[in-house]
């Protein structure tokens, strides 16, 4: 089994044979391949949250799964080793359970991080530490204000010792289970809007031109400077002979 969107392309043998001996393996054998065919946990940006984290039209706001971490330390045995935990999770709740798993670069999305993350005890941890990584939950809605990012941003932070367990698919599900079944106990409010999530290039020239023409008033200011060639244009020789 090839996983998608999985960046090695060795793929995963299983032998089925062991599992035909009763309905209990056949059954284990159903979970084993469900687990193995489960996506990457993806990294969360502007082009993946909607997939990842968005709640569908009139839906609940759908509950998030994010690991702050560094990018450096992602391919760290820990790191990895809950990146793995968190796609078996996955694979165990479905795509229909209303929960969205991803993982977070800490250097780039520093303003993001700071504002769901904002404890000394949190952030320091995502972005210093050799094996640091935050795990929490968030959900929240789209902010309908001017420059988008998110409203309504509440967070629970997972006290689980990542990296350390060969059940931590297992613990993640129980502290999911228990954040999902509180309406208050654990979840703290995020004051104002969370801001938007930074894309992973910085945009060209000619995208910059754009958004600053279309969205930051730079129409005005190129039609104020073409109407002044236009007048320069036309009335150069009187204002010269008043000069």
């Amino acid at each position: 089994i090839w996983p998608p969107r999985a960046s090695s392309a060795a793929p995963r043998v299983i032998a089925i044979g062991e599992y035909y001996a009763s309905s209990e393996g056949r059954r284990d054998l159903l979970a084993e391949i469900a687990r193995a065919a489960a996506p990457p946990v993806a990294k969360l940006g502007p082009s993946t949250y909607h997939a990842t984290c968005g709640a569908r039209p009139g839906a609940e706001p759908r509950v998030c799964l994010l690991l702050l971490v560094p990018p450096r330390l992602v391919g760290s045995v820990s790191v990895a080793g809950t990146l793995d935990a968190m796609r078996d999770a996955a694979a165990q709740l479905g795509s229909d359970a209303g929960v969205g798993f991803a993982w977070v670069d800490a250097d780039r999305q520093r303003p993001f991080v700071r504002h769901v993350a904002p404890d000394e005890s949190s952030l320091p941890a995502a972005t210093t530490q050799a094996d640091g990584a935050v795990l929490i939950a968030l959900r929240g809605g789209a902010s309908t204000r001017r420059g988008g990012g998110l409203a309504r941003v509440e967070t629970a932070r997972s006290r689980l010792h990542l990296g350390e367990s060969a059940s931590e698919a297992e613990a993640i599900l129980g502290w999911l289970t228990e954040v999902r079944g509180s309406k208050r106990g654990g979840w703290r409010s995020m004051p104002g809007n969370a801001p938007p999530l930074r894309a992973d290039d910085l945009p060209g020239a000619a995208a910059r031109l754009r958004i600053w023409v279309v969205h930051s008033h730079g129409w005005l200011v190129l039609a104020i400077l073409g109407g002044l060639c236009v007048s320069g244009f036309f009335f150069y020789d009187e204002v010269a002979a008043t000069l």
